[in-house]
């Protein structure tokens, strides 16, 4: 019984810490992508001026 519960609890940390780099993946993606759309607009408004 002390088995299973420990398994579950490793199990749980587990999902939490799979959801948590997953969260953090989509996050950077999504500032990157942000970063990535901030260049191009610079560009585009450097390039319109000269």
């Amino acid at each position: 019984m002390c088995q299973l519960a420990a398994l579950a609890f490793g199990l749980g940390i587990f999902i939490a810490l799979l959801f948590r780099m997953f969260e953090l993946c989509c996050s950077a993606w999504h500032g990157i992508r942000h970063i990535d759309l901030l260049i191009h607009w610079h560009i585009d408004s450097l390039t319109h001026y000269l």
